[in-house]
């Protein structure tokens, strides 16, 4: 095991539980259009990011810390691309399967109601395996998760911890609202 700084990204379905419990009757069809939207995601995960798993509606990547300090920079100017995209192909998704289907059941004519939202925390966690599978934890990832669970109005945006902001944000287009969650365990965030 290894401890390395690194950028931690969850992309979430919002709205996935109520979608799929109000739509029971159709739960395959439901979870083919969660896992069109979950693939659309993982088709704009490459190099820097690596997915760390996948945990039912949300995408856990992360971007590891190369080794240097002018690579990091790097990886950061990669990771600020790709997080508007996420939510951009998301939305491309939701157009493309609504208008390519002439489908009336609840799950299409519902499906709009699924939102993303992306949480990113800069930090530092341990690699490690466990078997043969390659693991990714610490506080910092337990942050990260916790974030999920929060006070943001709405279902559709985009999270940054303070350090994460630093990292990314501060070179990021749009207006950033600055907030504070407290998280179980960690106190004020």
């Amino acid at each position: 095991p290894h401890e390395q700084k690194l950028v931690i990204i969850l992309a979430d379905i919002s709205g996935y539980t109520k979608f799929m419990v109000e739509n029971q009757l159709a739960a395959v069809h439901g979870q083919q259009v969660i896992t069109l939207l979950i693939e659309t995601i993982l088709r704009e995960v490459d190099i820097p990011l690596r997915l760390q798993e996948i945990e039912g509606d949300a995408v856990f990547l992360y971007a590891a810390h190369p080794g240097n300090d002018d690579a990091w920079q790097e990886v950061l100017a990669q990771v600020r691309t790709k997080l508007p995209r996420f939510f951009e192909v998301f939305l491309e998704a939701m157009v493309t399967a609504a208008e390519g289907t002439p489908c009336k059941c609840a799950i299409c004519k519902n499906a709009d109601q699924l939102k993303l939202k992306v949480i990113v925390h800069s930090g530092r966690a341990v690699f490690h395996t466990i078997g043969r599978f390659a693991q990714v934890s610490g506080i910092d990832v337990i942050l990260a998760h916790r974030l999920l669970k929060n006070s943001v109005p709405g279902n559709e945006y985009l999270l940054m911890t303070e350090p994460a902001y630093r990292d990314l944000g501060r070179g990021m287009d749009g207006e950033f609202l600055k907030s504070e969650e407290t998280c179980e365990g960690f106190g004020p965030v």
